[in-house]
């Protein structure tokens, strides 16, 4: 009986490890796409040539960088003399034993520029 209580706990720590490390990348992932957005929203509300094409591009390309597939549909963007807004919803699809677990993520960075009237 005790060998195999020792075994359960075992084997118990073990799946948890296992979930851990499944399911903590995509987490860390959109945590560090959210950083880089955060700046990226930062340093475009003072840029004067950068359209809501072009910044909904890099976020895309900076999403690349983080190994985060997103399309045109998943990155809104909006410009104005007062800022930039930038929101970001997707699903981050997880292989567990069985089945596909898709993650949703979504976040918002926004930015008002201080000259703005």
């Amino acid at each position: 009986m005790g060998n195999l209580k020792g075994f359960l706990i075992l084997a118990v720590i073990g799946a948890g490890i296992f979930l851990v490390a499944k399911l903590a990348p995509p987490y860390v992932a959109n945590y560090n796409l959210h950083e880089d957005v955060d700046n990226m929203v930062l340093q475009y509300t003072y840029a004067q040539n950068a359209t809501a094409e072009n910044i909904q591009a890099a976020v895309i390309a900076k999403a690349k960088e983080h190994d985060i597939e997103l399309a045109d549909e998943n990155v809104d963007v909006a410009r104005t003399q007062m800022g930039v807004t930038v929101d970001v919803h997707y699903t981050a699809p997880v292989n567990l034993p069985g089945r596909v677990v898709n993650l949703p993520f979504d976040f918002h960075s926004g930015n008002k520029n201080i000259t703005a009237k």
